[in-house]
C-alpha cells in the first residue's frame, strides 16, 4: 500500500470514529471494524504495531486528529483496534512486567513513528511539489473515468479550474471521434490486456477550440491486484500537430501546384537518379511516373541525350548556383527544345541533390525561327535598340536602305543614322518618354528623315514599337525607304506644276517672245547708232542694261521653252568619266578666271550606265554652274563618281556658303541667287527623273553643298519623251 493510499484509509478511518462518536450507531462501527482490518490487510508495518501495542497505533492515528479530538476518540479508537486485531489472532497483553516492557517499545515505536512520519511528509510535499509543477498535465483517473486529482498545468491546458475538472469525467472533455479508442483502452488495462497505453488525441477546450495531446495512461492496482486509480500524463503537441496540417497542406498545394505547372519539375540525388518528378513531365514525355523513381538518365534516354542532361546537372552542382540551359529531348512528334533552370538543394542531413524546372520551348522556337527568317527576308528594314539607344539588330534592308554592314552599326548609337534636327533631340525624346511614357512616335507611322552611310538624306517611313524592358532589347524601329514615292510624288506635282508653267510659257512664248525679239534687234540697233552719235558714256550704258535685260527675258523664255516642251532622249552605254572631262574641259578657263579648283575623283573599275549623254552633260553643266555661283570669292569644285549596289553615285561638291534650312530648291522659281531664275534645279532634276535616278542634296551652311545624282544600273533605257 502506498503512503497516499495509507493516509486516506486512515482519514476514513478517523472520520467514521467522528461519526460514531456523534451518534452514527452500531452500523457506523462495524464500518470503521471493516476499514480498519483493510487497513492492517494492506499494511504489514500496522500489523506488526497492533501486535505489540494497541496504544501506539492509536497515538499513531490520533497525530492525524486534532488536540480536542483526541481524548474523546482514545477510548473508542482502542475498541475498534482491539475488535479489528481479533481476525489476526492477537490479544492484548495483560501483566505488569510486560506493560512496562510494551511501554518501553511503545516509546521507541512512537519515535520511529515519528520519523516514519516526518519521511512520508517530506515525500507527500516531494509529490505534490512535482505533480503541481510539472510542465505537462498529471491526473489521476478513476477507473470510471471520474477526474480524481489534476495539476495546474492539465487545468491550463484544458482552460477548466481544478474544481470544474474534478467534477466532470474525461470521455467528456475528449473529442467525440476518440472517445471509444479511450474507453477501449481502459478497458484494456482492467482486463490486463495492456499494463499502459500512449497515444495521440483531442481533447475540447473550455473555449472550443480543439487540443491535441499526446498522452501516457497507466493502471495502478492495489496488493489484492484490485483497480485503484489511473495515471494519465498529457503533453500538449497542438502546436506540433498544427505544423504538421501546414506541412501536409503546403505539401498538397505545392503537388497541386507543380502537378498543374506547365512547367516540368524533377530532383535528382547526387548520382543522377530521379528522386522526385511532377505530374507534366510523366504526361509530356508519355513515360508514367513509377518509371522514373530511383532511375537515372542513361536508364531513361539514349546515350546522347543522357550525357546532355548529366552534363548539364554537374554544372549546376559545380557552380553551386542555378543555370540556364536549352535542352532536346524526344516526344512522340519529335526532338523537343526544352529551356532547363537547373540549381542545387541540400538537405538536413547534407545530402546534395540537383534540382530542376524545363519549359518546351518548340513552338517558341519554332516563331524565333520564323520571326527571324522574317526579319531578314522582309524588304523594310528593322532595327532594334537597348536602353542606352545602341544598336542590337540590323537586318538585310537595313544594310541595303542604308549602305552599312551589320558589323558596322552594331553596338554603335542609333543616332549614326539621324540627320539633325532627330539626332540632336533623340535622347531628349527617350527620356522623356521613359519618364512620362506619353508617346509621339511609338505606335504611330511618320515620315521623317534618315541619312546614309553617304551622308545622303532621305525621307523614310518610321513606325516604333516599345517590346521589352530588358536592356537588350528596349525599341524596334520598322524602317521602309519612301524616297522613290516621294519621289514619284514630287515628280508627279512638279509635273503638274511644270504642266501649268508650260501651259503659260507657251503663252508668254507665243505673247511676249515676238515683241521681246524686237526689243532685242531696236536695243541692238539703237546701241549702234549712239556709239557713231555720241560719247557719252552713260547713255552707251543705260542701252547696255536695257540690252542686257532684255536677254535676261529671252533666256527666262528659253527656259520656259525646256520645261513646257517634251523632251526627246536617245540613251545608249556611257561611261560617266568621259561626260564629266567633257563638261570640265569647256568650263576649265571660267573656272580657273574665278579661282575656283577642280577635283575629279573617280572609282576605279566604274561599270558603263545607260543615258543620254547630251541630256547628262546638261545635268553636269547645271550643277557645277550653280556649285561654281555659290563660290564668289574661289573654292573647291569637287566631283566624285562611285558605285554601290544597284547605282551609280555623281556627286557634285562645293566649298560654297551652303543653302538655308527651310528652302525648297527644287520649287519652280525658288532661288538663292541675286540673278537665278529658279528653274535650272527644276530642269535638272526633270531630266534626272528621265534616267529613272534621283537627285538628293546634303549641306551644311557655311561649309558647303553636295549634290548627288543616282542613276540605276539596270535602267532599261530607250528612245522616248520626257
Amino acid at each position: 500500500m502506498s503512503s497516499r493510499q495509507g493516509h486516506q484509509l486512515a482519514e476514513q478511518l478517523i472520520q467514521l470514529l467522528r461519526d460514531y462518536l456523534g451518534g452514527g450507531g452500531e452500523a457506523t462501527l462495524r464500518q470503521a471494524h471493516a476499514v480498519g482490518r483493510t487497513a492492517l490487510a494492506g499494511n504489514a508495518n500496522l500489523l506488526e504495531m497492533f501486535a505489540l501495542q494497541q496504544e501506539a497505533l492509536v497515538n499513531v492515528l490520533l497525530q492525524l486528529v486534532s488536540e480536542e479530538e483526541r481524548a474523546r476518540l482514545t477510548e473508542t479508537a482502542q475498541q475498534v483496534f482491539a475488535a479489528s486485531l481479533a481476525p489476526f489472532g492477537f490479544t492484548p497483553p495483560n501483566s505488569d512486567e510486560e506493560n512496562a516492557l510494551l511501554r518501553g517499545l511503545n516509546a521507541v515505536l512512537e519515535r520511529q513513528v515519528a520519523e516514519r512520519t516526518a519521511e512520508l511528509h517530506a515525500s507527500e510535499v516531494r509529490f505534490r511539489t512535482t505533480f503541481e509543477h510539472a510542465p505537462i498535465g498529471i491526473a489521476l483517473i478513476a477507473p470510471d473515468g471520474r477526474w480524481l486529482d489534476v495539476n495546474r498545468a492539465l487545468s491550463e491546458l484544458l482552460g477548466y479550474s481544478e474544481a470544474e475538472l474534478l467534477a466532470t469525467t474525461f470521455q467528456a472533455l475528449t473529442h467525440p471521434d476518440d472517445v471509444a479508442t479511450d474507453v477501449g483502452n481502459v478497458q484494456r488495462l482492467l482486463n490486463v490486456e495492456l499494463s499502459s497505453y500512449q497515444r495521440e488525441k483531442r481533447y475540447l477546450h473550455k473555449h472550443g477550440q480543439t487540443v491535441w495531446a499526446s498522452v501516457h495512461v497507466s493502471l495502478v492496482r492495489d496488493a489484492h491486484g484490485a483497480p485503484v486509480y489511473l495515471i494519465a500524463q498529457i503533453q500538449d503537441i497542438t502546436a506540433r500537430k498544427q505544423a504538421e496540417a501546414a506541412l501536409r497542406d503546403s505539401e498538397e498545394r505545392f503537388r497541386q501546384f507543380m502537378d498543374n505547372s506547365p512547367a516540368a519539375a524533377y530532383i535528382k540525388d547526387d548520382q543522377g537518379r530521379y528522386v522526385y518528378i511532377n505530374d507534366p513531365i510523366a504526361r509530356l514525355v508519355g513515360r508514367p511516373a513509377e518509371q522514373w523513381q530511383g532511375k537515372t538518365d542513361r536508364e531513361l534516354w539514349s546515350a546522347e541525350m543522357a550525357e546532355q542532361l548529366h552534363h548539364h546537372d554537374q554544372a549546376a552542382l559545380a557552380a553551386n548556383a542555378a543555370i540556364e540551359v536549352e535542352e532536346l529531348l524526344p516526344q512522340g512528334d519529335g526532338l523537343h527544345s526544352w529551356l532547363s533552370f537547373k540549381f542545387p538543394l541540400t538537405d538536413a542531413a547534407g545530402q546534395r541533390f540537383v534540382a530542376g524546372m524545363s519549359i518546351d520551348i518548340t513552338a517558341r522556337k519554332r516563331a524565333e525561327t520564323w520571326v527571324k527568317k522574317l526579319i531578314e527576308t522582309t524588304q523594310d528594314a528593322v532595327i532594334a535598340i537597348n536602353r542606352q539607344s545602341r544598336i542590337v539588330l540590323f537586318n538585310p534592308a537595313a544594310e541595303k536602305i542604308f549602305g552599312y554592314s551589320r558589323d558596322e552599326v552594331q553596338g554603335q548609337r542609333v543616332q549614326m543614322l539621324m540627320p539633325d534636327p532627330y539626332a540632336r533631340e533623340h535622347d531628349g525624346y527617350v527620356e522623356r518618354y521613359e519618364r512620362t511614357h506619353e508617346p509621339r512616335a511609338i505606335g504611330r507611322v511618320r515620315v521623317v528623315s534618315a541619312r546614309r552611310k553617304n551622308g545622303e538624306v532621305f525621307p523614310m517611313e518610321l513606325s516604333v514599337t516599345e517590346v521589352g524592358i530588358e536592356d537588350d532589347v528596349r525599341y524596334t524601329a520598322f524602317i521602309r525607304d519612301v524616297s522613290e514615292r516621294v519621289r514619284l510624288q514630287e515628280q508627279l506635282l512638279d509635273r503638274e506644276r511644270l504642266a501649268a508653267i508650260g501651259t503659260t510659257a507657251a503663252k508668254l512664248v507665243h505673247e511676249i517672245g515676238n515683241p521681246l525679239n524686237g526689243m532685242s534687234i531696236a536695243t541692238q540697233l539703237l546701241e549702234r547708232r549712239l556709239g557713231k552719235l555720241t560719247a557719252d558714256e552713260s547713255l552707251q550704258m543705260s542701252v547696255r542694261a536695257l540690252r542686257n535685260q532684255t536677254n535676261r527675258l529671252a533666256n527666262l523664255l528659253a527656259e520656259f521653252r525646256s520645261l513646257s516642251r517634251r523632251q526627246q532622249f536617245t540613251f545608249r552605254p556611257t561611261k560617266l568619266p568621259d561626260v564629266i572631262r567633257e563638261v570640265i574641259s569647256t568650263e576649265f578657263g571660267l573656272y580657273t578666271e574665278r579661282g575656283i579648283a577642280v577635283e575629279q575623283v573617280f572609282a576605279a573599275d566604274l561599270p558603263v550606265v545607260t543615258v543620254d549623254p547630251d541630256k547628262l552633260k546638261q545635268v553636269v553643266l547645271n550643277l557645277c554652274k550653280n556649285a561654281v555661283e555659290a563660290m564668289p570669292n574661289g573654292g573647291t569644285l569637287t566631283i566624285r563618281v562611285h558605285h554601290a549596289g544597284e547605282y551609280v553615285y555623281l556627286e557634285i561638291a562645293d566649298t560654297g556658303s551652303g543653302i538655308p534650312d527651310g528652302v525648297n530648291i527644287f520649287e519652280p522659281f525658288m532661288t538663292t541667287k541675286k540673278e537665278g531664275t529658279g528653274l535650272g534645279l527644276p530642269i535638272v532634276r526633270q531630266l534626272v527623273d528621265a534616267h529613272g535616278g534621283t537627285l538628293t542634296y546634303r549641306s551644311e551652311p557655311g561649309k558647303g553643298t553636295t549634290f548627288v545624282v543616282a542613276l540605276p544600273l539596270q535602267f532599261q533605257g530607250e528612245t522616248r519623251g520626257a
